[in-house]
């Protein structure tokens, strides 16, 4: 029985982030900008849990961190349910459906902030910081807001 050779398959077109965008020049200032805004968010957070610790009583730095630790897992229900979907099939999207993607993820962001903010409220008052509510609210929605402009940017 003859055997017949495969034909040739040409090679894997190039994915996003390899080679082939190495020496693009605004490939290289989003990925600086993306890592920039990162680097502010987690040095100033570094530094801001170093001088409340050094700053208040050993309790009320541990109620603190609870309080941020809630914070930080609402802050998960939005990165898996919508940011992180825009971030990954974004990438692979046409420009028209990337944008089409987005704003229904800042839909989605918009209409989780109530509920979310309500669970934040009512935590705050459980641990007996009422006075907390308001600026932890407002910076749960202005993280949300910037996250989700940053997440959009990124496929770009």
């Amino acid at each position: 029985m003859k055997t017949v050779s495969p034909l040739p398959c040409p090679p894997p077109p190039r994915r996003r982030g390899s080679a082939a965008h190495e020496d693009d020049p605004a490939s290289l200032v989003r990925s600086f900008w993306t890592l920039a805004d990162q680097g502010v968010v987690s040095l100033g957070m570094f530094a801001i849990n170093i001088q409340l610790a050094r700053t208040f009583p050993s309790q009320e730095y541990g109620t603190f961190v609870f309080f941020l630790s809630v914070l930080l897992a609402l802050q998960v229900v939005n990165v898996s349910l919508i940011q992180y979907p825009l971030s990954v099939d974004g990438t692979v999207l046409d420009p028209a459906k990337r944008r089409a993607l987005a704003g229904s993820a800042v839909l989605l962001t918009a209409g989780s902030l109530l509920p979310l903010s309500g669970l934040l409220a009512l935590v705050g008052y459980g641990l007996g910081m009422p006075e907390m509510i308001g600026p932890t609210v407002l910076y749960f929605v202005v993280w949300q807001v910037q996250e989700i402009g940053r997440r959009g940017l990124m496929p770009g």
